[in-house]
């Protein structure tokens, strides 16, 4: 058995469970992490000298490691928005990776380092707090600012450039400055795998857009990339919280010394030309560079594929349902034919393939109209993969992390509990329970979408309750099979919720 460390991008259960449920029980692969209690929580960052500490003492038998870098110098994902260290601080951070190698020079090293999201709406839930008032306006200044430069302004939008800066020019020089640190810092482990410190590395842009301050940092990141010649060596894609996954999978490749053929099919005619939410490109360019992320190859030939990744995508711009109620309706024209997506799923498995669904239909949700479908044809559990979770490339990630531990291990018991968890979650509650608690039961106990109270308490006892009782009228197999066992909100708002699932024995928990 060959031990992996992983240091995750935060404690969230997306980031901190997944790849531990998928790879339950593996006797081929230890999978590593610190303990929960070193790692933060939301804005409070983890602890930087025991997080270094528990790597440096338990790495030397480690065959690979599989690194945050957000993690390890500012303490996980929100933390890396809000801190105030020094370019030179965090350097000196970065020294940690030199010590790895010197206590096992032979340990394989994948990294992901994060480029600073921009939100484009005024929110401090993970934010400085001087973005809950300006927010919108420091995106905004920034992408009026980089389209002037471009030359592609509107006389509109040159109009709007001053109005969004006095809005927002006491807090934006504090903001870029953050930025300019958090992308320098970005460069110094790219000269880490120029060097031979790191293996791989993948640069996410965690929600991305066309222009703006997100755009300009890639463009100098990869522009100092191009000159260290390293180009076709790292990997720039829209993601966060599901590249700890990806680069699992690619490691359980890289163990079992595998390039599975992945062949991707869309739901619609032009499905692969959608330009998801939050994000700055097509979906099928996300799609090519999670799969090779993964360690996989494109495949264009079905009949020379290991496995199959099926698309559910919307046929009209994406938009995220928790703003736009009436988007269901939106997505549902002559052009999709979600029963024939269906029926193509089951065909292929009944030819023995193995075929995962990535459901990006719906920003931030499963597609219940999908899932409706799969019932139907009691195809669910057969599959090789399913999640349809917040932005498309998170569910791209996860599809494709299932996908590729069942091309290297086959449906262990392991991916059918990580099955049964997807629809609780990405069904049960992003498309069900969430929106039903808020407008029904939070009013009722003083509480909102940003403060659901207790990590465990009234709220996520009802959630509990809401989800089994969603998830048996519409998909009974996974009720029929499988129970939550736990349930709490871990950064005390309705965003996420972290549940446990487990098999019942003969009906029984």
């Amino acid at each position: 058995m060959k031990k992996v460390m992983l240091i995750p991008l935060d404690e969230r259960p997306c980031n901190y469970n997944y790849a531990n449920v998928m790879l339950e029980g593996n006797q081929d692969i230890e999978l590593l992490m610190p303990p929960l209690s070193i790692l933060g929580n939301k804005k409070e960052p983890a602890n930087f000298e025991q997080l270094n500490e528990f790597i440096l003492t338990n790495v030397g038998d480690c065959y690979g490691l599989i690194l945050s870098i957000d993690m390890l110098l500012y303490g996980g994902i929100v933390p890396s928005r809000i801190h105030y260290f020094t370019q030179e601080e965090l350097i000196e951070r970065l020294n940690v990776i030199k010590q790895i190698k010197e206590i096992n020079p032979n340990i394989i090293i994948y990294s992901f380092a994060l480029i600073m999201r921009c939100p484009q709406y005024s929110s401090s839930d993970e934010e400085p707090d001087y973005y809950e008032d300006c927010g919108y306006s420091i995106f905004k200044y920034g992408e009026l600012k980089h389209k002037i430069e471009l030359g592609i302004a509107t006389v509109s939008e040159i109009e709007q450039l001053n109005i969004h800066y006095e809005k927002c020019k006491e807090f934006y020089l504090d903001y870029v400055n953050r930025r300019e640190i958090n992308s320098d810092l970005n460069i110094e482990v790219v000269k880490l795998l120029k060097n031979g410190d790191l293996d791989f590395l993948v640069i996410p842009q965690d929600d991305s857009s066309p222009y703006g301050l997100i755009k300009k940092d890639q463009e100098k990141i990869f522009n100092q990339i191009q000159e260290m010649g390293l180009a076709e060596s790292v990997l720039i894609y829209p993601g966060a919280d599901e590249v700890g996954m990806v680069l699992t999978a690619r490691i359980i490749n890289h163990i079992n010394n595998q390039k599975p053929r992945i062949y991707v099919e869309y739901g619609t005619e032009h499905g692969h030309l959608f330009v998801p939410m939050f994000e700055d490109r097509e979906v099928y360019l996300s799609v090519e560079k999670q799969i090779l992320s993964a360690g996989c190859i494109v495949c264009n030939d079905i009949n020379q594929a290991d496995g199959i990744l099926m698309v559910n995508n919307p046929t009209l711009e994406m938009d995220d349902p928790n703003i736009t109620h009436d988007f269901y309706q939106a997505i549902k024209d002559d052009k999709r034919d979600i029963k024939g997506f269906v029926l193509k799923a089951k065909k292929y498995i009944n030819q023995g393939y193995k075929v995962s669904i990535a459901d990006v239909s719906i920003c931030n949700m499963g597609d219940i109209e999908l899932v409706v479908e799969i019932a139907k044809e009691n195809i669910y559990f057969d599959l090789a993969g399913y999640s349809g979770w917040n932005t498309s490339s998170n569910t791209l990630g996860t599809a494709i992390t299932h996908l590729v531990i069942n091309i290297n291990y086959g449906y262990t018991k392991a991916l059918e509990k990580h099955l049964a968890l997807r629809i609780f979650e990405d069904i049960g509650y992003c498309g069900h329970t969430r929106k039903y608690m808020c407008d029904n039961i939070l009013p009722q106990l003083g509480l909102n979408y940003f403060n659901s109270g207790a990590i465990r308490g009234q709220v996520s006892e009802k959630v509990h309750e809401e989800i089994e009782r969603r998830i048996n009228e519409v998909m009974p197999a996974v009720t029929e099979k499988y129970a939550i066992l736990d349930c709490y909100m871990p950064w005390h708002r309705m965003f996420e919720v972290a549940l446990t699932v487990k098999k019942k024995i003969r009906g029984a928990i």
